[in-house]
């Protein structure tokens, strides 16, 4: 009879919960980074750049990490990112008043009693679809 030979492979848990947990930080923060690439290429595509100052705001930035899981967040602090990602509907001045506003393209101020508004870009919303395993990989 020949000799048995055999080999026991064993999985320390203990490093292999937290090598998972840094692997998956590390993951869900470059798919994180590639979302941001993208909302601002989205933007720039949109035609919604003036100054920048909505292009540079675009951050990410790390939320909780719960064991294996954590959260990265791609966001504006900018309060009108929020109109210029949703859009706006009709807009109406106060009684006795006007809006007044520069349209893009134009060296002059428009002074009116309403506007019709305006879609929104969605570039958070198209860059967040546009996700892949690769993403989240490479």
């Amino acid at each position: 009879m020949g000799v048995k030979v055999s080999v026991t492979v064993r999985l320390d848990r203990s490093r292999v919960s937290s090598l998972v947990a840094e692997t998956s930080s590390l993951s869900a923060k470059r798919a994180a980074e590639k979302t941001k690439e993208r909302v601002q290429s989205n933007i720039r595509s949109a035609g919604r750049v003036d100054t920048g100052k909505m292009l540079n705001s675009i951050k990410v930035t790390a939320g909780t990490t719960n064991g294996p899981v954590s959260d990265y967040y791609v966001s504006s602090n900018l309060d009108y990112t929020r109109y210029q990602e949703d859009g706006i509907g009709p807009q109406r001045a106060r009684p006795g008043g006007f809006l007044v506003f520069k349209p893009k393209g134009s060296g002059t101020f428009v002074f009116a009693k309403q506007t019709k508004g305006f879609k929104g870009a969605h570039f958070f919303r198209d860059a967040y679809a546009k996700l892949t395993l690769v993403d989240f990989l490479a």
